[in-house]
C-alpha cells in the first residue's frame, strides 16, 4: 500500500489488475468529471503494518500514509481510506486505541497540508473513509470496541456490512452501529457481489437475496459491492441507485423491469 504504482506494467501485469500511474490518474479525472468521489484507501494493518506500539510508531506509519497520500493528491484523488478490517479480534483489541490515535493524527495532517487558506475548495480534501475490524453489529467485540470510536474526528466517515458480513439492509442494525459510534454510518452493502455463491451471477430483483427496508434514516447512504462480472453488476447497481434515490417510495419490482 505504501510502494507507488509503476509507470508502466506488462500485459500479464494489466490482466491481473496492476494499474499505472497513468490510469490512477485516468480514473481520478473521470471520477470527478462524474461527481463521483473517488476514495484512494490504504491496508496499514495487515501487508507491510504500521507499528501501533505507542504515539511514537504510530506517527512514524503516518508519516508513510501521508507520503503515499501525498502521490495519489497529485494524480487528482481528493479523498482517503484507511482499512483495518480482517485483522484477527486479538489484534483488533490491542490497537484499538492506537488505531484512534492513527486516524485522528492523519486526518489533522491531512487537513493542515490541503486544507488551508488559499487552496481552492476542488483541492481541499474531504474526512476519512474508515473500515473497522468490526464491521458487522454481531461481530465479537463490537459492542465492547466499536464505542471507542465516538472519539475520531466527526469527519471520518464510519462504514459497516450490516448485522453479517452478507445482509440486509436493516435500519435496526443501522441504529445499532450509530449508537455505538455516534455518528450515522455508512453502509458497505455486500450485494450484488457473490463471493459467497460464486455460481451464481445476481441479476435478480434487488430483494431477491437480502431484504431492503424502507425505513432506513439512521445511515449516510448504501455503497454497492460488485461482482466481478462487471457488466451484470449494472443491474444491481441501477437498483441501488434507484433505492437510495427515494427509499421511502422504492418499488423493487417496478425498478427491476425497468
Amino acid at each position: 500500500w505504501d510502494e507507488p504504482y509503476p509507470e508502466t506494467v506488462t500485459e500479464e501485469e494489466s490482466a491481473i489488475g496492476i494499474r499505472t500511474r497513468s490510469e490512477m490518474q485516468q480514473f481520478a479525472e473521470k471520477a470527478t468529471e462524474c461527481n463521483v468521489d473517488f476514495v484512494w484507501v490504504a491496508h496499514p494493518a495487515m501487508k507491510k503494518p504500521i507499528d501501533f506500539t505507542n504515539e511514537e510508531t504510530v506517527n512514524e506509519g503516518v508519516d508513510r500514509l501521508m507520503a503515499k497520500f501525498a502521490d495519489m493528491y497529485n494524480l487528482g484523488v481528493r479523498q482517503f481510506g484507511i482499512f483495518v478490517d480482517d485483522i484477527s479480534n486479538s489484534e483488533a483489541a490491542r490497537t484499538c486505541d492506537m488505531q484512534i490515535y492513527m486516524l485522528n493524527t492523519t486526518q489533522e495532517r491531512l487537513y493542515e497540508t490541503y486544507n488551508g487558506e488559499g487552496t481552492a475548495a476542488e483541492d481541499h480534501v474531504k474526512g476519512l473513509f474508515f473500515t473497522p475490524a468490526w464491521y458487522t453489529t454481531r461481530s465479537s467485540g463490537a459492542s465492547t470496541y466499536m464505542p471507542k470510536f465516538r472519539n475520531v474526528h466527526e469527519d471520518i466517515e464510519i462504514c459497516f456490512t450490516g448485522s453479517d458480513v452478507f445482509s440486509s439492509i436493516s435500519n435496526t442494525s443501522a441504529t445499532t452501529f450509530k449508537n455505538w459510534i455516534g455518528r450515522d454510518p455508512v453502509l458497505w452493502w455486500n450485494y450484488p457481489v457473490n463471493d459467497n455463491i460464486d455460481d451464481q451471477m445476481l441479476m435478480n430483483r434487488l430483494d431477491s437475496v437480502y431484504a431492503t427496508d424502507l425505513d432506513v434514516t439512521a445511515s449516510l447512504g448504501v455503497l454497492s459491492n460488485p461482482m466481478n462480472q462487471a457488466e451484470a453488476s449494472k443491474v444491481a447497481l441501477y437498483g441501488v441507485a434507484d433505492y437510495t434515490w427515494n427509499t421511502a417510495n422504492f418499488d423493487v419490482q417496478s425498478n427491476w423491469e425497468e
